[in-house]
């Protein structure tokens, strides 16, 4: 996998000739990354860190605002 981001080339298994490609990676974590993937790894990375709440709390949020609205009626 580290071929493929540095160079954009792969061989296909028992296959001879490189393939070209251009690839990207997009993945979604709630793990601190930077301290699990070593520098040489980190530096092929080019990241955007988007904090937020976690799924479960803005659904719990979403009843409470549904609750609110139907309690004014």
């Amino acid at each position: 996998m580290l071929r493929v981001l540095d160079r954009g080339e792969f061989c296909r298994i028992g296959g001879r000739t490189l393939v070209r490609t251009d690839v990207r990676v997009i993945a979604a974590t709630h793990i601190d990354l930077e301290s699990l993937v070593d520098a040489e790894m980190w530096c092929y990375l080019r990241w955007v860190a988007i904090e937020g709440e976690p799924a479960n709390c803005l659904a719990s949020r979403g009843r409470h605002c549904v609750e609110k609205c139907v309690d004014r009626r």
